[in-house]
């Protein structure tokens, strides 16, 4: 993967293309989220790259990007901006945005402070905060999420949390072994300072000044981005559609995502 320097990072990109060389092409941003990388999207990229021009980048931390050290002070107004420096290195105007779970709250924040980079926002299992129930339900060993997490490691917070993202008794041994292992790619301090961050963020109050069509895919039954959640964020954020997902968990990108290109597929069509 070719990288571009942020000032004060190295952040990992890669850019799928296989739309008709003749044709003008959007770009379709996919953003993942927090203690992942980019490589969670690898089965949606034959989905959408024959139709757009898909980019999609490790956050600074993750996956092949560079590490900060464990002393580096973490906001998401960095990551979001972020986001804009990999446009503006790459002279990509404007994007579909579509990012999961925390990559969805920073894609929230693109669109309050960089509208015009937008041409729409997705968000899968998106949130806008994470509440109390929240931080509970991602807790494991009778603790809450970042103190669990701060005990077990990265790798064996995933595993004892599996059941909130997936169905696991419909996923095979391999995958969750997969999903955990490269879940924990993420160094320790990096995963709780985005826990911290993702903790201390609500932007309830913000929804309402979003002025792009905004597409919510909702699984039935996350614990991150709880659907009463998602319906809330349907109704405050005026041009906004609400897809829900049912029978599924949390980790709608990996469980479901011939059904999440589908949905983004209609929505993008329809603009």
């Amino acid at each position: 993967m070719p990288t571009i320097n942020v000032g004060d990072a190295e952040l990992h990109y890669r850019i799928d293309d296989f739309t008709d060389p003749w044709k003008p092409a959007e770009t379709v941003l996919l953003h993942h989220g927090a203690g992942r990388h980019s490589g969670f999207w690898y089965s949606w990229i034959p989905l959408l790259s024959r139709q757009y021009r898909v980019l999609r980048f490790d956050a600074r931390g993750h996956g092949l990007s560079s590490k900060p050290e464990p002393g580096h002070q973490w906001d998401l107004e960095t990551l979001s901006d972020d986001v804009v420096k990999l446009l503006d290195a790459l002279d990509v105007e404007r994007v579909h945005y579509v990012g999961e779970s925390a990559g969805g709250l920073i894609g929230l924040l693109v669109a309050l402070d960089h509208a015009n980079r937008l041409h729409s926002l997705t968000l899968c299992g998106g949130l806008f905060r994470a509440s109390r129930e929240t931080q509970q339900h991602m807790g494991a060993g009778g603790q809450d999420w970042l103190p669990s997490l701060a005990q077990m490691g990265q790798r064996e917070w995933v595993m004892q949390t599996m059941h909130t993202r997936v169905d696991v008794e419909k996923m095979s041994p391999e995958f969750l072994a997969w999903f955990a292992d490269e879940s924990a790619v993420v160094p320790q301090h990096v995963m709780e300072n985005m826990v911290r961050c993702v903790a201390a963020t609500d932007l309830h109050d913000r929804l309402p000044d979003i002025g792009i069509p905004t597409l919510i895919l909702a699984p039935e039954y996350s614990t991150v981005a709880p659907l009463h959640l998602q319906r809330i964020m349907r109704r405050r954020i005026p041009d906004a559609r609400l897809v829900v997902l049912k029978g599924h968990r949390h980790a709608i990108v990996n469980t479901a995502p011939e059904r999440c290109v589908r949905a983004l597929l209609r929505f993008l069509q329809g603009l």
